[in-house]
């Protein structure tokens, strides 16, 4: 073997089976105490990979800063059996092209010659080898060979934020078909997870009982799954299938306390069991007593005490009382010598009989009959499928009689009695029904119904109606034949009576119709009808009779007169067949509405709010406005138009709409926008032949070329000479002469001349020349790394596994070329600050030792050509 063999490497190697064996006088060379380094090392890693999951032992926690991770000391173990021994806090720089990414930080394994010998006998060699694990990072996603150390999510800025629980930990791996492993777990500290089936045997032969358990939980224990105590298929024992959930004993299940006080609870909370949740299912049960008498499931001696449900299928025999503080269901009857008593509900499915007090906190309910000699009270709902008789009164507490109880199809709470339950304030009858609009109430008194106060329905349906006093009726009154009110009569809904109405005093329908055509045929649905406010909204509703909306009349006979104290409205419009005087003004169309502009009248005016047109014969119409030359006074002879004029169009799309040239002598005026619209060549544009020539022009113009790209012009024309400014202060800004344009001069001299400085603040710039597009980025850094002057980078001194390189500096660019950029450096010497002639030796000189498009590293030295720290400038060139 080669004395050159890495032993450190070579693992696994079959071929191992022999180990080097030394005596007194033998000849030994490099190979054999190589060959005993590869045999160790094999035999411990072969001992470690088959023995301990790969992760990490111990330290390795991953901080995150700026484009930087730090790891701290630690050891870990491969998949190889390799220990990865951290012994320096190292840390890993992001390239800036990393930001944004979420990476996945890992240790491997890594080794380097190391601590080279001088020549002796002309040969050298390197004496150790150095293990350095290496630590990198690959974007999440993209396979590696390594430990992992922490998931790093780094944000647009670069700083980086580090996950540790996704690390796995090393743990203690027991041989087998399927290796069972035990390891500690980041999410869960202080405790071991064991990934397969424990399971604990005692050996034969070795006494185990309560004093010396087989298993000994110290604290609490907990079983997620299903936990089954004793042997399962006992005899006696019924088997229970586990649901995961379940605590199965095959076999006795006690509960025990000191001095005889043994304490036994099931608790299954609070839901109701669908599936037979947490019912202790039994042969017998006894309770206070220590054996059960033959024909009885369950026997209690001693006062009992039920808080839930408690449902007995078979006979129950009370030699005492009975108080119920819940529900209790008796299905074959019950009967009751003592008092019947009950927090709760009593359900009885058969016939209940007892002569003595009966006490229902809640709800009663009798399937058959019920037969009560003595007094029976009852807080809730009293049920009863058969007859009730009860001698001794009935009480139910403030709480409904219901006498529709299993009827069909009847609406809720029909043919109900209660004191204040619905209303609040009286005693409330719920007539029967299938639905709220049919509940009805009969009342079969041929006598005469006599009520001792005022009667205050909603709907009244009667064959006659007489009312000695006030009548008020909420809803509507519905009289078959005649109606007679002595008092006041209120009808906040409908009235509708098929005979004569009469009342003494006063007949008020509150918010309602009067209707004057009910029953009449061919009549449009509201026609004859009064009322107030009930259509417009504003008045009093008047609408005539008529079989449809336009045929619908009201005529008035008053040959005396009809004097109107208001205004009169037509919508309609106004026709008057005979001559009309009008002793003051017309006003024609709408007055105070949005869009017309109202006119101040002195009486004797004509105002039309609306279109004013005046017609003629064969098309030749005129209207003519006359009002002499002299000038106005009081707005004579001005035209005063409240929303649209048209001229040259008979549809005017804005307040003043001229379809053709239009010539203004004096000046206009535009208080607001000026909006020239459509056209190739409308714009705005200003004729002046000053120069005594023809045809020069200067405008403005604004159109769509193609689809949405659209152009804006302002120019002049006729002359290649005509100058174009942007003034400001009264002061000349930017000038456009002879197609050159000049910014701080009134004559450029070029296509682009600027009499003054140009600032350009984004520190990423560019020159773009023919063919090409070059960034420039410049810098002077000083000698401990930190930027002295210049943009576009950042700059720190180089180290590696936490040793700084001396003399080493890295530049990253703030923003990456395309390519490699073109790097110059030289050095400041001999300080950092010193700009002084040091006359220093013209070796000490600055070298760019490595290139890549986003950064690159420059060595500084001194004049004997040694690395040292100094301070040195740099420029960087390159393609965008």
């Amino acid at each position: 073997m080669s004395d050159e063999q890495n032993p450190y490497v070579v693992y696994p190697d079959g071929g191992l089976d022999r180990r080097p064996r030394y005596y007194d006088g033998q000849f030994l060379k490099s190979a054999d105490f190589i060959d005993e380094q590869r045999y160790h090392i094999d035999r411990h890693r072969r001992h470690v990979h088959a023995m301990v999951d790969a992760g990490v032992v111990a330290g390795l926690e991953v901080t995150g800063g700026t484009d930087v991770v730090t790891v701290a000391p630690g050891a870990a173990v491969d998949a190889s059996g390799r220990q990865l021994v951290l012994l320096t806090t190292e840390q890993r720089l992001i390239a800036q092209a990393d930001r944004g990414q979420v990476l996945t930080l890992f240790i491997r394994y890594a080794e380097a010659p190391a601590d080279e010998a001088a020549a002796e006998q002309g040969t050298t060699g390197f004496t150790r080898f150095h293990e350095m694990p290496a630590i990198e990072y690959v974007r999440e996603g993209t396979a590696f060979d390594g430990v992992v150390l922490a998931r790093v999510v780094v944000d647009g800025a670069g700083a980086a934020t580090a996950d540790g629980t996704v690390r796995p930990r090393a743990g203690l791996r027991l041989p087998g078909p399927t290796p069972l492993t035990v390891h500690a777990n980041e999410a869960d500290p202080g405790r071991a997870t064991i990934n397969a089936a424990l399971k604990v045997q005692v050996p034969a032969g070795t006494a185990h009982n309560e004093t010396s358990p087989a298993l000994d939980v110290i604290g609490h224990g907990r079983v997620t799954g299903a936990l089954i105590v004793g042997q399962t298929g006992r005899t006696g024992y019924k088997d229970v299938t586990a649901d995961a959930n379940d605590v199965i004993v095959n076999g006795q299940l006690a509960a025990g306390g000191s001095g005889g006080s043994a304490i036994f609870k099931l608790g299954i909370g609070y839901e109701p069991p669908s599936g037979g949740e947490g019912t202790l299912i039994s042969r017998t049960l006894g309770v206070g007593r220590t054996t059960v008498d033959a024909g009885y499931v369950m026997q209690v001696t001693g006062a009992s005490k039920l808080e839930g449900t408690a449902r007995v299928t078979g006979a129950t025999a009370l030699e005492n009382r009975l108080d119920v503080a819940g529900y209790g269901a008796f299905a074959q009857g019950i009967s009751v010598a003592g008092v019947l008593s009950a927090q709760g509900n009593v359900n009885v499915t058969g016939v209940l009989a007892t002569s003595a007090t009966v006490n229902v906190g809640r709800w009663l309910n009798v399937g058959e009959s019920i037969t009560a000699t003595n007094h029976t009270t009852v807080g809730g709902n009293l049920t009863v499928g058969g007859q009730s008789n009860f001698s001794g009164g009935l009480n139910l507490n403030g709480v409904v009689l219901d006498l529709g109880a299993g009827a069909a199809d009847r609406v809720s709470h029909a043919g109900k009695i209660g004191y204040q339950t619905f209303s609040g304030d009286s005693l409330d009858i719920v007539g029967a029904g299938t639905a709220y609009a049919n509940r009805k109430v009969r009342l079969y008194a041929q006598g005469g119904t006599t009520s001792d106060g005022p009667i205050d329905v909603k709907n009244i349906t009667a064959t006659g109606l007489a009312v000695n006093g006030s009548a008020t009726v909420s809803s509507n009154l519905a009289v078959t034949g005649n109606a007679r009110v002595t008092g006041t009569a209120t009808i906040t809904g409908a009235t509708t009576v098929t005979g004569a109405l009469a009342t003494d005093a006063n007949l008020s329908v509150g918010g309602g119709l009067l209707d004057l055509g009910a029953g009449q045929a061919n009549r449009e649905i509201n026609a004859g009808k009064i009322g107030y406010q009930t259509f417009s909204g504003d008045s009093l509703d008047v609408v005539g009779a008529g079989a449809t909306r336009v045929t619908r009349k009201v005529r008035v006979f008053a040959e005396g007169g009809l004097r109107i104290e208001g205004t009169i409205t037509a919508n309609n419009g106004l026709d008057v067949a005979d001559n009309g005087v009008f002793r003051k003004g017309l006003v024609i169309g709408q007055t105070e509405t949005t869009g017309y502009q109202g006119v101040v009248q002195d009486g004797n005016d004509l105002v039309v709010n609306g279109q004013f047109a005046a017609g003629g014969s064969g098309g030749a119409a005129m209207f003519s406005l006359g009002v002499g030359t002299a000038s106005p006074g009081n707005n004579e002879g001005r035209l005063l138009v409240g929303e649209r004029l048209g001229i040259g169009t008979t549809s005017p799309g804005v307040p003043l709409h001229v379809n053709g040239n239009a010539t203004v002598e004096g000046v206009l005026r535009v208080n607001n926008t000026l909006m020239v619209e459509e056209g190739t060549g409308n714009g705005i544009r200003w004729d002046n032949n000053i120069a005594g020539g023809s045809g020069d022009w200067a405008g403005l113009r604004y159109w769509v070329e193609s689809g949405e790209n659209t152009r804006f012009e302002l120019g002049t024309g006729n002359d290649a000479n005509d100058i174009l400014v942007l003034k400001q202060n009264d002061s000349d800004v930017i000038t456009l002469r002879s197609r050159r344009t000049g910014i701080g001069t009134s004559n450029p001299e070029a296509l682009l001349h600027v009499n003054g400085d140009i600032k350009i603040s984004s520190n990423d710039w560019a020159v773009r020349a023919p063919g090409d597009q070059v960034r420039v980025v410049w810098g002077k850094v000083k000698s401990d790394g930190t930027k002295w002057a210049g943009q576009g980078f950042t700059c720190w001194q180089y180290s590696v596994s936490g040793s700084a390189k001396t003399g080493v500096y890295q530049i990253n660019f703030d923003v990456s070329f395309s390519s490699e950029p073109c790097v110059i450096a030289t050095q400041h010497y001999p300080t950092d600050s010193n700009s002084s002639n040091s006359w220093g030796n013209t070796r000490d000189n600055a070298m760019v030792a490595r290139v890549y498009n986003n950064w690159c590293q420059i060595v500084t030295g001194d004049g004997d050509g040694d690395r040292k720290w100094r301070s040195f400038h740099f420029i960087a060139i390159g393609p965008v």
